[in-house]
């Protein structure tokens, strides 16, 4: 019996989780019931037709992801919810949001069907502002996943209850990467990773309150950025405390190596008020915080994964 979590090992070695965020062009999530099999989309609860859209989405949209979620508490008769986010073009603050209600998971095809031909499917009128915060426990994709997806799935129910915090509805998804710094969350519509979390880094990232270095250990980052790029926003989180999450940024590589060890970038932000404020830094490999591990819980072989430093940040004008 294999006895090897790659959590644990993330945790033993500290593993710096930032610039983990996969970076997606649109997320299409689905309300589906687990439990969900190793490939979700071989699930019992999911009828052919949707089965079969499977390849036809990712022809369509290559950069995107189909993740199913599920919430009991959430969960309504007659109701199968379909969750669509696109990034926000220019100064973005992470991704629109469009919400439709459909009877069942039959009825589900025919509608991103629709989507991906590029008709109008509508949507539900819906709280813009609320936020969709999924809790990966897709345990039969990663045992790590099921050891502290799940009950960080309930932890976080709790806490969001006990905190009062409006428009905040929490969901049990299907793998959307970072296994091994589980428990791992994805915040839409931001748009933001985290993992390794506990209960009061959770109640930091609710209220954008605490210590803002707590981010040091959970944030994997920004995933409408490039990795390079990630590492550096987290810098400016630093610089900027919490009133960071309120801003809208661009960027863009002044210069990259062919390998992308070095990578000088720049990041403007719009501040709520209008005002532009814009960086540049270099963000380079750091050989010396390079690790091998190994990647997920069914793996055999360590891989190197690189770790990056920002230095020479500054202002400019």
């Amino acid at each position: 019996m294999n006895h090897f979590f790659c959590a644990d090992e993330s945790r033993q070695v500290n593993e710096d989780p930032i610039g983990s965020g996969c970076r997606r062009q649109c997320y299409v999530l689905i309300e589906c019931p687990p439990p969900w099999m190793t490939h979700e989309f071989d699930s019992k609860a999911v009828p052919e037709n949707l089965r079969s859209l499977e390849a036809e989405f990712y022809e369509v949209e290559p950069d995107g992801i189909l993740l199913f979620i599920y919430s009991e508490e959430l969960r309504q008769n007659y109701l199968t919810r379909i969750l669509i986010f696109r990034p926000m073009m220019g100064y973005s603050g992470g991704y629109t949001k469009q919400e439709i209600h459909v009877s069942s998971l039959e009825d589900v095809a025919n509608v991103l069907k629709d989507w991906l031909a590029g008709k109008d499917i509508g949507g539900t009128d819906i709280n813009p502002h609320t936020r969709d915060i999924l809790v990966c426990t897709h345990g039969t994709h990663d045992k790590c996943c099921a050891k502290y997806g799940i009950p960080f799935y309930r932890q976080a129910k709790k806490i969001v209850a006990d905190l009062a915090v409006e428009s905040v509805r929490i969901w049990q998804s299907s793998h959307f990467s970072g296994h091994r710094f589980a428990p791992t969350i994805l915040d839409l519509s931001q748009g933001r990773y985290y993992g390794k979390l506990d209960s009061q880094s959770l109640t930091n990232i609710l209220t954008y309150t605490g210590d803002i270095h707590c981010l040091k250990s959970i944030y994997r980052g920004w995933g409408i950025l490039p990795f390079p790029a990630q590492v550096m926003e987290r810098e400016l989180i630093f610089r900027h405390g919490w009133q960071w999450f309120n801003y809208k940024v661009s960027c863009c590589f002044i210069e990259q190596s062919e390998d992308e060890c070095f990578n000088y970038i720049e990041i403007s932000t719009m501040l709520p008020n209008g005002d532009i404020k814009t960086y540049q830094a270099d963000v380079v490999e750091d050989e010396s915080k390079s690790l091998y591990l190994i990647g997920d819980c069914n793996g055999t072989e360590a891989e190197r994964i690189s770790k990056y430093t920002v230095s020479n940040l500054i202002r400019v004008k």
